[in-house]
């Protein structure tokens, strides 16, 4: 084997209490591409922010060509020999291909303190040159190119900063690059890759097993921000399917006891053909009265998208939504409250909770019209003061006062405020993203009993999109699957005839 370059001992990091990565051991040989895969939340993207210096490990060491490293920066990072490929294309639209690629670099083509731009150019395309890109004119601005071709950009520039510091054979992360490319640039994407293992060793992130199975010499499989095992990608689709899951669902835990089996064959929502180039396409799905359906898939697979679109936010290309079996046309989120279609965010930060505003008013903002006096134009705090108490203590929001700061709340209590906000209205549908994300396990099964609730005593018919599989197969009385924007299977979920984890993932990546 190879000379080792990377040596990472004991990385672990902390998020409040969720475990992201609990001790994790990896090398990397010189000339090789090592896969990392696991299903979502597994720590995959976390352990590459960690070497990039993106984030600070809590504890743990990382050890680039015998030497201990504490990058304190991506930048930094960088300047060692360590380079990322983002999952999020991190290239600034309107700057050209050479700017983009030598950015925050440029003093090194200072003149009398003016940036060279003519060399920066010059060296850009010395770059492209050298990974075959000749196609790529480095003085066209970034935004002028198609997604595949601004993948191949992040790659140039990973490539070129290690050159350009004299650094021999750098590490090169890649985070899910071919997450929106299609089948001919992830060959294009492959070939180029084949082709730098002789001046760079890349790790490379990945939810679908047969992209890593066939580019990879050697594969670590994660599970709960663990390292289980090194496998060769050679092993069996199946028996990576095990490893990356196999644990055992807590049947109380997700309340499946209080799973609803009075469900009406009439559908309350009916999804036709629905399709949103580049995120989903030709969707069919149907919700009945009194039913969670549950959409599962891994990230980038369309899911979100989906949701959304049904919620009013994203526009649909074409294909119908039927309420009742009367087609609709939401124009905004508004539309869709309107005719009884609540949504909880899978970002409650920047969509669902205003943080510098009282408990109070996040609980009633939307529906404070039902609190005005019938023929004055004021509220009536009295019964707003009321309503919300009884809301507090039902769902059991741990608050000093109703007139606290949403911002001093716990994770698990923000969102409890997020999904009572619409307790109040007269809702037949929610649409759940996420519900659980970034709460910790004692908010969780609050949540998930709030939940049965919405559906036993309120007559609420929800859509579950999550990616924690235990969570889907738990709450859900019927499961749909998705990968790369296409439902790949459709699965029911009773109570007591719950599928295995092992029976979802086949689908899904």
């Amino acid at each position: 084997m190879n000379n080792i370059i990377c040596n990472i001992i004991g990385l672990s990091k902390k998020y409040g209490n969720t475990v992201a990565l609990d001790n994790v051991d990896i090398k990397i040989h010189q000339g090789e591409i090592v896969g990392i895969i696991g299903e979502n939340g597994a720590g995959k993207s976390t352990l590459l922010k960690l070497i990039s210096g993106i984030q600070k490990p809590d504890k743990g060491d990382i050890y680039f060509y015998d030497k201990k490293i504490k990058p304190n920066n991506y930048n930094e990072a960088t300047k060692i020999g360590i380079s990322m490929v983002f999952q999020e294309q991190a290239l600034i639209p309107n700057l050209k291909v050479y700017e983009n690629i030598f950015i925050s670099h440029e003093k090194r083509y200072e003149r009398f303190g003016v940036v060279d731009q003519a060399k920066m150019a010059e060296q850009a395309r010395e770059i492209l040159n050298f990974m075959g890109l000749k196609n790529i004119n480095p003085h066209k601005v970034i935004i002028d190119y198609n997604f595949s071709t601004r993948q191949m950009i992040e790659i140039a520039r990973a490539i070129s900063i290690p050159r350009m510091l004299g650094i021999e054979h750098p590490l090169i992360l890649l985070d899910e690059p071919t997450a929106s490319l299609s089948l001919q640039e992830i060959e294009l994407l492959f070939e180029k890759m084949k082709f730098l293992k002789e001046y760079a060793s890349m790790i490379f992130v990945s939810h679908r097993l047969s992209e890593v199975r066939r580019i990879c010499d050697r594969i670590y499989v994660f599970k709960d921000g663990k390292n289980i095992q090194e496998i060769s990608p050679h092993v069996s689709e199946e028996k990576i399917h095990q490893l990356m899951v196999g644990r055992e669902r807590d049947q109380e835990f997700y309340k499946e006891y209080l799973q609803n089996t009075n469900i009406s064959n009439e559908p309350i929502l009916r999804v036709e053909n629905l399709t949103k180039k580049g995120f989903y396409e030709n969707i069919n799905l149907s919700l009945n009265k009194g039913e969670i359906v549950g959409i599962g898939g891994v990230l980038g697979c369309g899911k979100n998208e989906l949701i959304r679109t049904i919620a009013g936010i994203i526009k649909p290309d074409q294909g119908s939504i039927y309420l009742d079996n009367k087609k609709t046309n939401f124009k905004s989120i508004k539309d869709a409250i309107h005719n009884g279609i609540g949504y909880v965010p899978s970002e409650r930060h920047r969509e669902g909770i205003i943080l510098f505003q009282p408990v109070k008013w996040n609980l009633t903002l939307c529906f404070l019209e039902r609190f005005f006096l019938k023929y004055l134009k004021i509220l009536d705090l009295s019964s707003e003061k009321r309503i919300t108490e009884s809301y507090i203590k039902t769902l059991n929001i741990k608050t000093p006062s109703m007139n606290s700061l949403a911002y001093d709340l716990s994770g698990g209590n923000q969102q409890k405020v997020v999904i009572g906000k619409w307790l109040f209205s007269k809702l037949d549908i929610l649409l759940l993203d996420n519900p659980t994300r970034g709460v910790d396990v004692g908010a969780k099964e609050e949540i998930y009993e709030i939940i049965r609730n919405l559906v036993m005593e309120k007559n609420i018919s929800i859509i579950l999109v999550t990616d924690d599989l235990l969570e889907l197969i738990g709450l859900s009385n019927s499961i749909i699957l998705m990968k790369d924007g296409k439902i790949t299977k459709k699965i029911d979920a009773p109570s007591k005839q719950k599928p295995m984890e092992q029976e979802l993932v086949k689908y899904i990546v």
